[in-house]
């Protein structure tokens, strides 16, 4: 199984439209451009997920020794694809008396695109992995790998770097690459921390990728933390799950295929999305275009995604 991110699939589609369509979406959602999707058939992605350290069921073997023998255990994972969909409805007199019917019908489509990419955004948090929404990382996450400031929730804590560190040190998978997920609160939390030490100016990490459309390379910079990218999903709302109202989280994010997170996307459909013409409305003059996204989310270990719980705001 081959994974790759929305960008690598958009750079490689023949369709020139798709990869417009891609690119709008990753340029709402920068997450969606390095995160790993690997395709499943069928309604869901099953995987298997190790429960026994590997190094239990091997040891030393003296002259004359008994070899170990022992079967690692494991589970069966099953994470459905979810499905998110709406309709982009064109005026068919606008695009009639207009010269650039196409770029009409583009913008309605783009339009479609950055609310699927949001909804998106927003299960990527909070998907409750029942059909039609995917698993969310907060439905994903293991209990055992959930720090709680303060060690209680009853209260909450100030974000430190030392809570920084014990977070990264929950995800212990080798991993392709490693990112923060978090909201605007806390991003403004982590750059305050930064200018108090001197007045240093926050670490700042570049990610990338190759617009499929024009061909031109994308580049941003994001506030850092020991080399790993800070991204924002404003669908981290302030919480009241792990003691009074108004806590926040922070999640760390190992990702890569068969062993951290990764999208999920169906075997036949490129990079997830379909485009529908519709047709002609039935009781207006006007032609819909109906634009899809079958996908889910997967954690292949509990050991990629470790979230820092209980954060106060200030």
């Amino acid at each position: 199984m081959t994974s790759l991110s929305l960008a690598q699939a958009a750079n490689i589609s023949q369709d020139e439209l798709l990869a417009g369509i891609i690119q709008e979406f990753i340029t709402t959602d920068n997450f969606a451009a390095v995160l790993p999707f690997v395709s499943a058939n069928g309604k869901a992605l099953v995987y298997t997920r190790e429960l026994t350290d590997p190094k239990t069921t091997v040891g030393f073997l003296d002259i004359g020794g008994t070899v170990v023998s022992s079967a690692p255990t494991a589970t069966q994972i099953t994470q459905p694809i979810g499905r998110i969909a709406g309709d982009a409805e064109v005026d068919n007199f606008i695009m009639e008396t207009h010269n650039t019917v196409q770029d009409i019908a583009d913008s309605q489509i783009a339009s479609k695109v950055r609310g699927v990419a949001r909804k998106w955004s927003q299960a990527m948090i909070t998907g409750s992995g029942t059909f039609p929404q995917p698993s969310g990382i907060n439905t994903l996450v293991d209990s055992s790998n959930m720090w709680t400031a303060a060690g209680t929730t009853t209260a909450g804590a100030s974000l430190t770097f030392a809570l920084m560190d014990s977070l990264m040190d929950t995800v212990v998978v080798d991993a392709n690459e490693f990112l923060f997920l978090t909201n605007r609160t806390l991003r403004r939390k982590l750059k305050a921390l930064y200018r108090a030490l001197n007045g240093a100016t926050p670490e700042k990490v570049e990610i990338g990728w190759i617009n499929p459309v024009t061909g031109v390379e994308y580049q941003h910079l994001m506030i850092g933390y020991e080399g790993h990218p800070v991204f924002l999903n404003d669908n981290i709302a302030a919480e009241s799950t792990y003691g009074k109202t108004g806590k926040h989280r922070v999640s760390f994010i190992g990702m890569g295929e068969d062993i951290g997170l990764t999208g999920i996307m169906p075997a036949d459909a490129d990079p997830g999305f379909r485009i529908d013409d519709v047709g002609f409305s039935e009781t207006k003059d006007a032609s819909i275009f109906r634009v899809k996204m079958y996908t889910g989310v997967a954690l292949y270990s509990t050991k990629a995604l470790g979230q820092l719980v209980n954060l106060l705001g200030t």
